[in-house]
């Protein structure tokens, strides 16, 4: 079973990507807190990451330059510019909103 993280401040879609993904075969955590995150990532690297743009304090692009994962990482954000977005370690931006089954998708190409 392949680990996804999903890094978002917004609990609400944290909980649906949650049921969605689990419910598809995904062990999956969420984390709306960078910190806990961070935590987490260091003790046990997740298969793929899923991270949004805007975060309480930092940016999805920080993060990923912060941490330099080995696993796939797809950005999300809600930004009008997401086609504008370039970040080093990014292999996919999918824009907000999205629908789970085109997550699904994504995740699949990936791994």
């Amino acid at each position: 079973m392949k680990t996804v993280y999903y890094l978002d401040d917004e609990d609400q879609l944290c909980t649906l990507v949650d049921a969605f993904l689990s419910t598809s075969g995904f062990l999956v955590k969420t984390f709306t807190d960078e910190e806990d995150f961070f935590d987490a990532f260091k003790q046990s690297p997740p298969d793929l990451l899923i991270v949004d743009h805007r975060l309480k304090r930092s940016t999805g692009c920080e993060i990923v330059s912060d941490l330099t994962p080995e696993c796939p990482v797809i950005l999300v954000t809600g930004e009008l510019e997401s086609k504008k977005l370039e970040c080093k370690g990014i292999n996919v931006i999918l824009g907000k909103p999205y629908r789970l089954n085109e997550l699904k998708e994504t995740i699949l190409s990936l791994l």
